[in-house]
């Protein structure tokens, strides 16, 4: 994955002293998750495009 997890704690100062106490921000944490996702999606496009293309070079 491409996030950390001090991108999920809620101080990312304190965090990285070791003082967030799994303090964890849901609404950020459920917006990387849904970034991530998106990305996902969009290269599996991608590679499909490329599969096709490849496959239509061919006929």
């Amino acid at each position: 994955m491409l996030c950390y997890p001090h991108a999920f704690a809620s101080d990312p100062n304190k965090f990285a002293h070791g003082e967030a106490n799994n303090e964890v921000d849901i609404d950020k944490a459920k917006d990387i998750a849904n970034d991530t996702l998106t990305l996902i999606s969009i290269f599996k496009d991608e590679i499909e495009n490329m599969i096709s293309l490849e496959k239509y070079k061919k006929q």
